[in-house]
């Protein structure tokens, strides 16, 4: 299983370890595109979590989000999906119904779109299933088969803030047996679920960004600068940077994804559990 660390900054790359995943919402205004290896394997995600947090829609349109895919040329990049969270739903003021058919709207005019651009692989976009019970899943992927939008690629949303690992569970096991044979990518996976064999078994990769707010949260509360200190990652170290927490911080980042890393390298195999016959 692939596993992609969210970053926010080009400096991050660096720390990734050959995969990473960047929104849109980064690099929308930028007029230079960064400098990004070529061995390293990377998703642009369509902003969507931030976007409608902050506008309660999409402001901007296909045309422009597959503008700076063709600019930017990234390995993947995620449909423009509308959450279903009910926080979600509280500042949109729709239904899922809504939010679902708004995402498959979005997923054919990117298809479309696609046609007429330089990208010749068109497996580079991640479609996504949206809902949050599981027949609300089901009845997506329906709609989703009934207009051709089942991809090579689909991501399940509205999954990353769910605080109980066991409904996380339940929904990507319903929908990788409704799908066997689609490569399917978690979206914002809380890290505990590399622990969890069934997250092999149905997912194929996921991503998270929850370094930032793990090192947020290591020394909050500390209320001091960290310059100079040991290092809190490493104490034979001390802190290189003027801060006060461990939030964006490089060797900080590095450090959390090579123990998610060790995670996938000791748990990473197949059960099975997924088979049609459960």
């Amino acid at each position: 299983m692939k596993f992609y660390v969210g970053v926010g900054q080009q400096s991050q790359i660096m720390w990734a370890k050959d995969r990473f995943m960047l929104s849109f919402q980064v690099i929308r205004k930028r007029k230079h595109v960064w400098g990004i290896p070529d061995h390293y394997e990377w998703i642009m995600d369509s902003g969507a979590f931030s976007e409608l947090k902050k506008n309660g829609k999409y402001t901007y349109e296909p045309e422009e989000y597959l503008d700076r895919v063709e600019i930017w040329q990234p390995d993947y990049f995620v449909s423009m999906d509308w959450m279903c969270e009910r926080e979600q739903l509280k500042l949109t003021g729709k239904t899922i119904p809504e939010h679902q058919q708004l995402s498959l709207d979005n997923q054919i005019r990117l298809t479309e779109l696609l046609e007429d651009s330089w990208i010749k692989d068109h497996t580079q976009l991640i479609g996504c299933i949206q809902g949050f019970e599981i027949p609300e899943y089901l009845e997506h992927i329906d709609m989703l088969r009934e207009h051709g939008m089942i991809l090579p690629y689909m991501g399940i949303g509205s999954v990353c803030r769910r605080a109980a690992d066991n409904q996380i569970i339940k929904v990507i096991r319903a929908i990788r047996k409704e799908l066997p044979d689609t490569k399917l990518h978690g979206f914002g996976v809380k890290t505990t679920m590399l622990k969890n064999p069934v997250t092999y078994d149905c997912l194929d990769s996921v991503d998270s960004q929850a370094w930032c707010m793990t090192g947020w949260k290591l020394s909050y509360n500390d209320g001091r600068r960290l310059l100079g200190e040991p290092c809190l990652v490493h104490d034979w170290k001390h802190c290189h940077r003027d801060t006060d927490d461990c939030a964006n911080c490089g060797r900080f980042m590095r450090n959390w994804v090579e123990k998610n890393q060790t995670l996938i390298d000791n748990n990473g195999y197949q059960t099975k559990i997924y088979d049609s016959s459960i």
